[in-house]
Parts: structure tokens; C-alpha cells; sequence
């Protein structure tokens, strides 16, 4: 695919595009929450669009929520995190990285959420 659209000019679409559909990859069948096959194109060194259109993509998959006072954020910013350290145990650190900053998005949202009063 990166060769192909290299040569036609549509690079940049393609990874977007990529980037989304990647977050549908299954586990891999060593353990890992993600294929290896996957995490590796997701940790190229020439992947950062990819990386960011799949963190975009796994928050807009979150959908509608209630307010929880930063409760279910927190969990899923500990969610990503182990995420993060189980990619960084295998190797894949550009990708553990932006998992890790995915997650503290999370944090900044919970913390933001517990100074809410929603009775002022």
C-alpha cells in the first residue's frame, strides 16, 4: 500500500485511512493486545500519521458517555497505559509511546471532570 500510494500521490490519504482501520486489529495470538504483525506498522519510524489517526480513531470509538466525574476516564487511561508497557516489553516503543500520551489525555480529562460541580 505505501508503495502504491507513494507512486500515485495519495500517501497521506492512505495513512489516515490506514491509521483507522488498524484499531479493528485483532490480538495476537502470543498475547499481546494487538497483532505483532500490526504493532509493527504502527511503530515504523516513518508511521506518525498512522499513529495519530489510530489513538484519534480509538477515542472517537469511546462514542457517547455520561459524566462520571473523571471515574471512567481514569480507567481508561490506566487501560492505555498497560497498554503502553506491554508494547514497550515487546520492543515497540515508538508505538508505546503515543499509547502513553493517549493515555495521559485521559488523565487531563478526569482531572478536568473532578472540578466540575454539575449542582452550580
Amino acid at each position: 500500500a505505501k508503495r502504491i500510494t507513494e507512486e500515485t500521490g495519495h500517501i497521506g490519504v492512505a495513512r489516515h485511512y490506514i491509521g483507522q482501520i488498524l484499531t479493528y486489529a485483532p490480538a495476537d495470538p502470543g498475547g499481546l493486545w494487538i497483532h505483532k504483525a500490526v504493532a509493527d506498522i504502527l511503530d515504523a519510524r516513518d508511521a506518525d500519521k498512522i499513529r495519530s489517526e489510530f489513538t484519534l480513531t480509538l477515542f472517537n470509538h469511546r462514542g457517547i458517555h455520561t459524566f462520571t466525574y473523571g471515574r471512567e476516564e481514569r480507567e481508561l487511561a490506566k487501560q492505555n497505559q498497560e497498554k503502553a508497557e506491554a508494547l514497550d516489553a515487546e520492543g515497540f516503543t515508538r508505538f508505546a509511546t503515543i499509547m502513553r500520551e493517549f493515555a495521559e489525555q485521559y488523565l487531563k480529562i478526569a482531572n478536568e471532570e473532578e472540578k466540575v460541580d454539575i449542582y452550580e
